[in-house]
């Protein structure tokens, strides 16, 4: 950032001038480190690219047990079936093909705990209780589409969804039954499971609400999206493409600006694809224009993370930890962080972000210190000419 300052204005104005012009370069180094790196990043990458061996693959989630074993799921090709699976077993450095069927796409995961993890497939389920020494098939006959989601709360209790059908097991995944009480014209895209009876879920139209173990569902907000996560149980986050919404009691969502670099929109969509808070303040949303972008206050302001690489979209995202973390998306990308706590840019969140009222405040400061530098400039030499004129002040 420059300020250029002609010798006709210095001469005009002053030395009141030139301190506030000083002032002015003082108040506007927050403001360009927050468009800029802040001296919390260092020259390293936040997220660098690890190598998943697929270069062409759409990779849909991507789930770790610990520090060290995790999975992603997704298809070899963008444009034609040929699912896969990898698992990596050091952190995310390395990966290894575990599944793959040219018939079938993978989609999203659940992780139960070590050794069991569900995987959503055309037609049905896959899953494995022995760390992907083995799969098994549970084909869901009549039901033909690609399930969308499967989550479980513990070993025993999860759901599954399709088409505009949800089933829920008791069994671990033996049985599933379908939900009756699922009623709505819709797809559940993903469930966030809060305990036994409390769920939110939130699909291609709405976002749906459970307090009895998906017994009965309200529908809380009539626009859907992609993901949903919370970081108490009544403050949460959904996203979709181009959408960012938000609730602080649970069940009372209201749309938000997305966070992006600049706060007047573009002719673009952002693409925002996952979200997902690990506690009360860290969460990050993973997509397209910003491929990572973090918050470390519970959502009131958001961070940009730098990438080690022209990334695609992102479109799914893990941490275990405040500072462990991985995503993964299109063009077989898969990047982690081992410091993902680490903010950079500022994003600005539309004309009431933080950032917009931060430069709206200082314009305001520098307006009124220009506009006193020249009533005082003003007042000054009309004393003097008054004094030239040998008359007294009035």
């Amino acid at each position: 950032m420059s300020l250029v300052v002609s010798n006709k204005v210095m001469k005009k104005h002053g030395c009141a001038t030139a301190i506030v012009l000083v002032t002015m370069i003082i108040l506007l180094i927050p403001i360009a480190s927050a468009n800029g790196v802040t001296n919390q990043e260092t020259s390293n990458y936040v997220w660098t690219v690890v190598d998943s061996g697929y270069e062409e693959a759409v990779f849909r989630s991507i789930n770790f047990v610990n520090a060290t074993h995790g999975w992603v799921a997704g298809r070899a090709t963008p444009n034609s079936w040929n699912g896969i699976i990898l698992s990596t077993t050091d952190g995310g450095v390395t990966w290894d093909l575990q599944l793959q069927d040219e018939s079938q796409e993978f989609g999203q995961m659940s992780i139960v705990d070590d050794e069991t993890v569900w995987v959503t497939a055309l037609g049905g389920l896959f899953f494995t209780n022995n760390s992907g020494s083995s799969w098994s098939y549970v084909d869901f006959l009549g039901f033909g589409n690609m399930f969308s989601q499967v989550g479980f709360f513990n070993g025993s209790i999860g759901w599954a969804a399709t088409g505009k059908t949800l089933f829920k097991t008791i069994d671990g995944g033996r049985n599933w039954t379908e939900c009756e009480s699922w009623s709505f014209d819709d797809t559940i895209r993903r469930l966030f499971i809060h305990s036994e009876s409390l769920i939110d879920g939130i699909g291609f139209d709405g976002i749906y609400h459970s307090i009895n173990g998906g017994e009965t569902w309200e529908m809380v907000f009539n626009k859907g999206g992609w993901s949903l996560s919370f970081s108490t149980s009544n403050r949460g986050f959904a996203v979709d493409d181009n959408m960012l919404a938000e609730t602080s009691d649970g069940t009372t969502w209201n749309e938000t600006p997305i966070p992006m670099n600049s706060p007047i929109p573009g002719f673009r969509a952002q693409y925002l694809s996952d979200v997902l808070f690990i506690d009360a303040s860290n969460g990050w949303i993973v997509g397209d224009s910003v491929p990572v972008m973090h918050t470390p206050d519970g959502g009131v302001t958001w961070y940009s993370q730098s990438v080690s690489t022209s990334a695609s979209r992102m479109m799914s995202v893990d941490f275990i930890n405040e500072t462990h973390g991985w995503t993964a998306g299109f063009g077989g990308q898969i990047l982690r962080t081992t410091n993902g706590n680490i903010s950079g840019a500022m994003l600005s969140q539309g004309f009431t972000g933080p950032l917009f009222i931060s430069i709206a405040s200082l314009i305001g400061v520098v307006v009124i210190a220009i506009t006193g530098v020249m009533l005082y400039r003003r007042k000054t030499i009309h004393k003097k000419e008054i004094n030239n004129q040998g008359l007294e002040p009035s």
